[in-house]
């Protein structure tokens, strides 16, 4: 609950987000973000990744697909989108598992992102977003957790949505 009185005022925005100061503070509203996903995918027991150049990481990051609901649509529903167009592979939205939900930096953005994890015995099929995904890449958990632990899988939402999915196992 905010106490502090102080007037929200709109820096910059665009289609994505808004830049909003707030008394001495400014932070990141992902309008879009309310039906946002994360999704884990597994395919003969291997985790389905994605090598993405991210601009703002000025590198190729490995991660899970994710993207921003469209429209009405659901964070079940996107998560099973954005599987599709990032990596060609095909997750029902009745067999999705929710894992939790991820709030990427909560110093600074008002995100807060589901996470789910769904297996799929379908052979991938052409993937439809060639512009911001370099390639596909599947790897054992095991060989996953050695490049978490080489520093090689750096990114946030991945990281968090994976120890969701090491401690649902666990519990089942």
């Amino acid at each position: 609950m905010d106490r502090s009185g102080d007037q929200e005022i709109v820096e910059y925005k665009n289609p994505w987000f808004r830049v909003i100061r707030k008394g001495k503070f400014h932070y990141v509203d992902e309008p879009m973000a309310h039906n946002a996903a994360v999704v884990f995918i597994e395919f003969q027991g291997q985790l389905v990744l994605i090598e993405q150049y991210r601009v703002a990481a000025g590198c190729v990051l490995l991660a899970t697909p994710r993207g921003y609901g469209e429209g009405q649509e659901t964070s079940a529903a996107c998560a099973v989108r954005e599987a599709f167009e990032e990596t060609g592979f095909r997750v029902s939205e009745r067999d999705l598992k929710y894992l939790g939900k991820v709030r990427p930096n909560s110093a600074i953005l008002t995100s807060v992102v589901d996470v789910y994890f769904g297996v799929t015995n379908e052979n991938r099929a052409e993937r439809l977003d060639t512009d911001e995904v370099t390639r596909v890449v599947l790897c054992s958990y095991d060989e996953f957790e050695r490049k978490v632990t080489d520093g090689y899988v750096t990114d946030g939402f991945t990281l968090a949505g994976y120890l969701f999915l090491k401690l649902k196992m666990r519990s089942s």
